[in-house]
């Protein structure tokens, strides 16, 4: 049985994307970048919605540590059908779910910058940017 968030990033992927702004539509096989609040609104036989939520962990390795893995970062995005609710699904950098697919396209995420210098906590929200990817399925 699919899920309900599966289903809607399923609209989400087979759809093509503008930003909220509508100025540049996405292009297949470009990183796009996601800032916490940034929308990508796409045109799927009504209206759906893409964002960043929250960056919800950020684990990987610092760049002036040695370590025996490279870490992980987990980001929640927020799909919305319509006027609906926002759905949130989690997505991880450094796992075997950094790939969403569908029948046409899939989205990857790619990475999170900044990379952190020495370890630490979270940044603020504000200051992450997710980069994700919208390509054909195989």
């Amino acid at each position: 049985m699919t899920s309900r968030p599966a289903l809607l990033i399923a609209a989400l992927l087979s759809a093509g994307c503008t930003a909220s702004t509508g100025t540049e539509p996405s292009r297949l096989g470009t990183s796009l970048p996601f800032k916490v609040g940034t929308s990508y609104d796409l045109p799927a036989g009504g209206a759906l919605s893409v964002s960043l939520l929250a960056v919800e962990n950020d684990s990987r390795c610092p760049a002036s540590v040695q370590c025996v893995t490279a870490g992980s970062a987990t980001i929640t995005l927020g799909v919305q059908l319509g006027t609906g609710p926002t759905v949130p699904a989690s997505v991880s950098l450094g796992a075997t779910n950094n790939t969403v697919a569908t029948g046409t396209l899939r989205a990857t995420f790619d990475s999170l910058t900044p990379y952190p210098a020495v370890p630490g906590p979270l940044k603020p929200q504000s200051a992450y940017t997710a980069w994700l990817t919208f390509r054909p399925a195989p």
